[in-house]
Formats: C-alpha cells, structure tokens, sequence
C-alpha cells in the first residue's frame, strides 16, 4: 500500500525568480556576439535589444517571435535564426546572475521537513536544468519533473507524466497536496490533480526580487 503523504508542486519560472531577468541577460549575450560577427548590418541595435527584451517578455512561447522582430528592422530571417540558436547556446552555457526569491527558498526549505517536494517545470530540458543548477534549487526538492512539450509533447496542464513520477516514488498525495505557480496552466495542473493551487505573488505574498 503506497504511502499517504503531503506533495508540495512548485513551478520554477516567474514562481521561484523572475524569468525575465534570465530572458534578459541572455539576449544581452546573444545580441553581442550576433553585432560582433555582422556589425555593419545593424543601425538601430540598442532598439533592437529594447525589442527583444520587450517583446520577449510579453510573449515568450512565440516560435516566430525574433524572426518576426528582426524583420522589422530590415533583417533577414538567416540573422534571427542565427540569433535564435546563439540564444539557445548561452541559455545552457553561460553564467547569467541569477537570484531566487528568498521568500520562496524559506517556504520550500520549510515544507520539505513534512512534505515531499516536486519542482514541476515547462520548457527545454537542458535550459530549465542550467536555471536550477544556477539557481542552487537541487538539493530542495524530492524530485524535479521537467515537461518539455516540443520534445515529449507533455507539458503542463497535463498531468500523466508527472503521475509517472509519483507513481515511481511510491507515494499518494495526500488532499492537502499543493500547486505553487504564476500561470493558468499551473491552475489546471492543480485542479486535475485535485492539488489546493496558491500563486506565489497574489496567494502566498512572494517578492520574486528583494530589491
């Protein structure tokens, strides 16, 4: 008979630290080695770098967005996808500063004494891995269960494979289990996993910076 137990599910993007500040830091990156190798091709490059930031931010599942950015400004689809996989290159190989909320590590280090804790993530494996090694997260949590849609097509709100790895621990939640996350899909993750859902900032009181 399997173990009756508390689950404590926490997203890590924008639940943990603030996704833009890594966004961010790694179009600075891409940006620069990208006007290294073509600097003649660029006139505007600090409002292309604005663009970038912003419009990452407002929209950071768009599979066409730096194509459709770097049009804008005259550029080729060859530069953007260029840029695209320098992005991908430095989000797994390079030392962005990263700050998780102190208000989150106190909370997990907290539940952890009772519950068994889950880090439940959406995004590419080797990125969401280097976040959390950056980030120094491993050794809070039981178990981390990255969903990565374009390579599983698992991602949250689905929930079968993260029933894989509580099956796999040989536990049951117990009703007070709990999703900690920003998103919808966080609160439909919840919902049909019959978790109480609390959002970090709105529920929970979390300053994801402590500036």
């Amino acid at each position: 008979m399997r173990e009756l137990v508390d689950v404590v599910c926490i997203d890590l993007d924008d639940t943990i630290y603030l996704q833009e500040n890594f966004d961010n830091q790694i179009i600075d990156l891409a940006l620069e080695r990208l006007y290294s190798e073509h600097i003649m091709l660029f006139n505007n490059k600090n409002r292309l770098l604005n663009h970038l930031k912003s419009g990452r931010a407002n929209d950071r599942f768009s599979k066409n967005l730096f194509q459709q950015i770097f049009s804008n400004y005259g550029l080729s689809s060859e530069l953007a996808l260029r840029f695209s996989n320098l992005y991908k290159q430095f989000a797994v190989s390079s030392f962005p500063l990263l700050q998780p909320s102190s208000d989150a590590i106190c909370f997990i280090k907290q539940v952890r004494l009772r519950s068994k804790t889950f880090l439940v993530s959406n995004g590419p494996i080797a990125q969401q891995h280097r976040k959390i090694e950056l980030l120094g997260l491993s050794c809070l949590f039981d178990n981390i269960v990255i969903l990565d849609g374009l390579a599983t097509r698992k991602c949250k709100p689905d929930i079968g494979y993260f029933m894989s790895s509580i099956w796999r621990s040989g536990i049951a939640p117990s009703p007070n289990s709990l999703m900690i996350g920003d998103s919808c899909s966080d609160e439909l993750f919840a919902r049909r996993l019959g978790f109480v859902y609390h959002h970090p900032v709105v529920d929970l009181g979390w300053r994801l910076t402590d500036e």
